[in-house]
Formats: C-alpha cells, structure tokens, sequence
C-alpha cells in the first residue's frame, strides 16, 4: 500500500483550517438515527456502515499518488446509533445491521438483501454511512466529478468505494417507502446536482411512480468529529431528535403537512453550535422532482414544441372512491419481441395479443396492451393505473409480462429487460430495467385488494425475493359489505366472486424459478403462456381461483415435457403484501 506524505500534509493543512469549533479534532464523516414510534405506521430498519481509514488515489484531486486517511471515530457512531435504535426506538434486533469497516460493496448488498426480505412498504428504512468520502474529477474535458464514499482499507490496495447512483440503486430495491439516508461525510456540496443528473439519466416516470418519500442529510463542506463523542453533524440529529420527541421528530421528517421547514433550521442551529461554520445539506427527492418538472416545461416552451400530453404530474397516494359500485377489472398487458441491444424474441406480442383477447371477451376486463415497450411507455401506463383511474374498493388489477427478463448477481435482484435496454454487463446502474422486487412495491401502491401479476420472462420466480409479506387472516372487510356486494353483482359467478373480492388478495404467477425459461416455437406461443391462455379459455366455471389456475398450467407444462422430452421449468407462484389466508385472487364472468 501507498502512503502518499504530501497528500496527507495537505489534508491535514485543510482539516486544520476547517476545525476551528471547540472540542472538534479531525474532519471526517459520519451517521444517522433510526427508531420506531408506536404512533407511526410500520418499523424502522437501520443499516450503518462506519469506516474509521480508507486509501484512495489522489489523482483525481490533483495529486500524483494514493493517500491514507487518518484515524476516524465513525466505529463510535454507529455502535452508538445500533444501540440507540435497539434500546430506545424499539427496532427489532434483526432490523439491524452495523458493519464496521467492511471491505468489499458485496458486504453491504448482503445485508441489504437480508432487511429486504422482511421489509414491507409502511416501514422506514435508514441508511448510515460514517467515513470518507470524496469528489473526483472524473472527466478531465468537463471537470465533471462524482462524490465517492470509501470503504475499509484491504492490506495492499486502495479502498473499494460505492458512488451516489450506487447508493441510489441499492435504495430503489427497497420497499420502505419512507428513507432517511444520513451521509457524514465531506463534502458532499454538490449532492443535489449530482441526484438530479442521476434522475434525468434514469426513467424519470419510474421515480414518479415509486412515490418514495426520501431525505437527504450530508455536510455540506467537511464533516467534522467531536473529540470522543462522533460526528458532530450525528450528535446534532440525536440531540434534535430528543429535543423534538419521537412523534413529532419522524412527523417533522417525513410528513409534508408536519411543518418540515423547521427540521433543517433546528438541525442546522444545534450543528452550528457543536461545530462553527459547518453547513448542513437537508435534500427533499419531491423537491427534485418539482424543480426537474419545471425545467422539462421551461425546456418546451423555449423550443416550442408541442408535446404529446401534458407534463407528468406528481403522483398522489392512491385513493378510493367512496360508495359501494359494481367491480371493474383492469389489466395491463405487454408483449416485447423486438429488442435494440440484444437478441429478438418471437412469441411475447401473440401471447400478450391473446391473453388480452380472453380476459377482455370472456372475463370482462379493460385491458390496455403494450408492444414492444419501452421503460419509459411501460411506466407511463403504469402511473395511469396507479394515479389516474379512480378505484373502487373491489375493483380487481392484472399485469401480464412476456419478453426478456435476466438476473443480476451484483444486484441480487431478477429484472424485467424492456426493448430500450442495454445489457446488464454495459449497465451497471440498470437504466431502462425494473426489477422484480419494485414491481411488487409498485403494486403494493394500488389501493384495491385484489392484484395479479403474471410474468412469462427469465428469472421470473425470484420475484419472491422480497414480498415474503405477513400473511394476515383478517385482511377482509366487513361482512355485511361482502352481502351487499352480492346484491349488485348479475349471476352466480359474480355472486360467488363477492367474498373474495372482499377480502385482500395478491399474488404472483411466473413461468419459471430462478431459470431460463423457453419462448416457444416461433408464431405460436411460449409453453407457458399456451397453457395459461388454454386453461383461461377451455374454463367454464363461473368463478376460476388462482390455486386451480396454478394446478392446470403446471399439469399442462408437466404433460408438454413428457411427450416432447422437454425440460420445460414449472412455472412458479406466491403472495406479496397482506393476503387474506381464507381466500385468493379470482377470475370471474
């Protein structure tokens, strides 16, 4: 390993220049808070990462060399803030995770997965990174820079690092909508601009469609340390927390109508008063979207043009209407052959054109089908079914997806591949995909009961992942509305639907586990699909459940492999968000 002595004479130069608050000792980096308040909705998950030394290359600072960080306390900061979120917040021990010093980003996508696989879309999630990060100039033509936050040091190389679109993709994989994400660290200055170059390079649709409620907080030059305590930026977010209280401290953070403008003033107050002159940098992802708004319709009346539709407005949580109304059913169908950078498929535009033929002519659904799909036309129609059509209670949602679908290691995660996407190897930040695991999280934003989704892609079945949700015996409403349902439904398919359509019903269906999956003989349909749309079309039961849906698509894959001698994989099945365990998702004419 390199220790570079100029470097670290002109960092300390810096450091010495900055700290001038009594009691501060060291520029550093540092950490965030997490507890669970009984009033609130859901549980807090924390993930700390603290890194006391890190080596990077100074060449993108200018220098000629790498350069070994001091010592840092930010080991202090997160067994402070574990113990904090353990014993007086009320989170549960493994909604937990503090690593001290990891080395590798793999580290820090285990544990992640880990918290997702119990996490819903009510919970808080906070993200706690406490230790080096800097801006490197990355392109010496347009000094453009992205910040990098450091991991541990391994014996003989410079430090692994994760930047903010990694960061930004490992928190798009989590269901909590809520999300604190504390960097103490410096400088992040300029973090703002760098989130608004990471959003307009992915599907601005799609981080609409989300409707995360994400907070920012960072130094905005160097983060400074308290001698023997921790940052200075984390003891000032503890001691506005005690100050304010547990209701109004996450009410304040996360609630719109909760006065959130004095948040960042307490903040900013008590940090000046434990390190002078440091600025704290408080970011709201909804403004973002706001200010990326009003530049895309500056943009369009500068040019002129006309656009096709209004802007995209932003989302509002899903609501119902009120009154008790005969149930539509809703389906959003997309079939993708045609891909720009990788190979052709044959059969998903048939399957999707037939399966959307059979649930509109015999189930009486409102179908709206997608060829050849785009990330961003399939999040556009998808925030038409999340935002604009007005539910009721009982309505019923279905999502069919035939085309590619792949699996990423790095990530952990299985994705749909839309046709604007480019390889996984060329596209580390997934830019045109969307994960399995959000997909659910999307839908778990639709406020009706009853939601299907069928996928007939590669890697369907990790779709799992993820949606391991509470399954819950009283998620049904009330009785009495079920008998009034029955009143205002015509014969006794629809009559004998009312009790299920009472009750929450979620489900998945997919062609496969975590495989390949076969598209078919070409100009007829994927094994899949051909069972599916058969089994759909040869029913003549008034009411079809899932579980009997499930039963006959894997008799007739079972059945296809036998006479062909295929290997054909059995398609794969569950239940993401609350389900009722009386009753499941229904097809009914």
């Amino acid at each position: 390993m390199y220790h570079c002595k100029r470097m670290k004479r002109i960092f300390q130069c810096l450091t010495g220049l900055l700290l001038t608050a009594t009691g501060v000792q060291q520029a550093r980096a540092g950490s965030i808070l997490s507890r669970r308040d009984t009033s609130l909705k859901g549980h807090i998950f924390y993930m700390g990462v603290g890194i006391t030394q890190a080596c990077f290359d100074g060449r993108g600072m200018g220098m000629d060399s790498a350069f070994v960080t001091p010592l840092f306390q930010s080991d202090l900061d997160v067994i402070n803030l574990s113990r904090m979120s353990r014993d007086q917040w009320n989170a549960r021990p493994e909604h937990i995770s503090a690593l001290m010093n990891p080395v590798h980003n793999s580290q820090l996508l285990d544990s992640i997965q880990k918290l997702i696989r119990s996490m819903g879309n009510e919970d808080i999630f906070i993200f706690h990174y406490s230790g080096i990060s800097v801006p490197v100039e990355t392109d010496t033509n347009t000094h453009a820079e992205e910040i990098r936050f450091y991991l541990s040091m391994e014996p003989g190389q410079t430090s692994e690092y994760f930047t903010l679109s990694d960061l930004k993709l490992w928190l798009d994989l989590m269901p909590a909508r809520r999300q604190l994400i504390f960097l103490d660290a410096g400088k992040t200055e300029h973090l703002k601009e760098e989130m608004i170059a990471r959003l307009t390079e992915n599907n601005f649709e799609k981080a609409l469609a989300e409707n995360r409620n994400r907070i920012f907080l960072s130094n905005m030059g160097y983060g400074m340390e308290t001698r023997g305590q921790g940052g200075a930026l984390t003891l000032s977010l503890a001691s506005v927390a005690t100050q304010l209280g547990r209701t109004d401290f996450w009410n304040y953070m996360f609630d719109e109508e909760s006065q959130p403008n004095n948040l960042p003033f307490l903040l900013q107050q008590k940090l000046d008063s434990m390190a002078h002159g440091s600025l704290l940098n408080y970011i709201r992802e909804k403004d973002i979207f706001e200010i990326l708004q009003n530049y895309l319709k500056h943009n369009a009346g500068e040019k002129g043009e006309e656009m096709r539709g209004d802007p995209v407005p932003l989302i509002k949580p899903g609501g119902l209407m009120d009154g008790l109304q005969k149930p539509k059913k809703y389906a959003l169908v997309v079939g993708m052959n045609d891909y720009q950078y990788t190979t052709d498929l044959n059969n998903p535009i048939a399957d999707a054109e037939a399966l959307g033929k059979v649930l509109t002519e015999k189930y009486g659904y409102e179908a709206k089908l997608l060829r050849n799909s785009t990330s961003a036309g399939f999040m556009q129609a998808l925030l038409y079914f999340l935002d604009t059509v007005q539910y009721h209670e009982h309505d019923q949602f279905l999502l069919y997806v035939a085309g590619h679908g792949n699996y990423y290691p790095r990530m952990k995660t299985g994705v749909i591949q839309f046709t604007d996407a480019k390889p996984l190897a060329q596209n580390p930040e997934m830019i045109h995909y969307q994960s399995y695991v959000n997909l659910v999280n999307l839908l778990n934003n639709l406020p009706i009961k009853n939601v299907l989704v069928v996928l007939d892609v590669c890697f369907g079945g990790t779709i799992s992942v993820g949606t391991e949700q509470e399954q819950d015996v009283n998620a049904c409403g009330d009785p009495e509305k079920a008998e009034l349902l029955k009143s205002i439904l015509n014969g006794n398919g629809q009559k004998q639907a009312a009790a299920q359509l009472n009750c929450a019903n979620r489900y998945y269906l997919t062609s496969g586990g975590k495989e390949y999956v076969p598209d078919g003989t070409p100009g007829a349909h994927s094994p899949f699909s051909a069972q599916l749309i058969q089994c759909l079309n040869i029913n003549t039961d008034p009411v079809l459940e899932i579980s009997e849906i499930v039963k006959q698509v894997r008799k007739g894959i079972n059945d296809y492999n036998a006479k062909y001698q295929k290997n054909v994989p059995v398609p794969n099945s569950g239940k993401f968000g609350v389900n009722s365990t009386q009753t499941e998702y229904v097809l009914y004419r």
